[in-house]
């Protein structure tokens, strides 16, 4: 019986930019991985046997964020390539407010028990060598001072990204509910083009009609958010 083979969510321009996630894939025990061209939209797709599917689908965005953030650290020679791919990940912005509060509280704390140390250790209240001269003394403070500076900027973005995050998370459950009660599985597959004849054609198929239709109802979207709505919608509709 053909092994089947199912495709992960990323496209890529370049071949080598999808040969890069095989690699890593293939270092990190996904054996059987392949790549090619999908003529209808000209971008190179990588698939993984059915059975291998879940892990390469994390192990592919562990890929991404890494490649995103350019720390793509691997003993293998093929993960060396500084072109970034071109598939994204969504991060939204619940998820950057909590971050941003974690740094700004980390930073407000470190900086004020820091100088707190810094001025009993001066005047030998307790006793901490290295932060008893004077040049220690003021070298340290100003470090501290900067981390705390740092933790209110922290805190003034966090503030800017949490109203973001509210505002999101309202036009996202608006377009949710407005998608479900609009489609449903076979209205997506009656609105495909042709008929498809593998599950990789199919799977495109069905998420460029998805995408589609969300973009009737909300012309301007991040494309990082796009694509996360796409997948999710396509989970929720046929991988129940």
């Amino acid at each position: 019986m053909k092994e089947l083979y199912l495709p992960l969510t990323y496209k890529f321009e370049y071949e080598e930019e999808a040969k890069e996630l095989i690699s890593f894939l293939e270092y990190s025990k996904v054996t059987a991985a392949t790549s090619e061209l999908d003529t209808s939209s000209g971008f190179f797709i990588v698939s993984v046997c059915k059975e291998q599917f879940d892990i390469a689908s994390k192990l592919a965005k562990i890929f991404h964020t890494e490649k995103t953030n350019h720390h793509i650290d691997s003993d293998t020679d093929d993960l060396e390539s500084n072109v970034a791919p071109k598939g994204s990940l969504y991060t939204n912005s619940e998820e950057a407010y909590k971050d941003l509060s974690s740094t700004a509280s980390a930073f407000l704390v470190i900086g004020i028990l820091g100088i707190i140390i810094n001025f009993l250790s001066y005047f030998k209240v307790i006793s901490l060598p290295i932060m008893n001269t004077t040049l220690s003394f003021i070298t340290m403070n100003g470090l501290f001072i900067l981390f705390i500076g740092i933790g209110f900027s922290s805190y003034k973005s966090a503030k800017t990204t949490k109203e973001k995050a509210l505002l999101e998370n309202d036009m996202i459950q608006e377009l949710t509910n407005w998608f479900f009660e609009n489609y449903d599985e076979h209205k997506i597959d009656n609105l495909l083009t042709s008929e498809e004849k593998n599950p990789e054609e199919l799977y495109f198929s069905r998420a460029q009609t998805i995408r589609s239709s969300i973009l009737k109802k909300q012309e301007v979207l991040d494309e990082a958010l796009l694509d996360s709505l796409v997948e999710d919608f396509y989970s929720n509709l046929y991988e129940k």
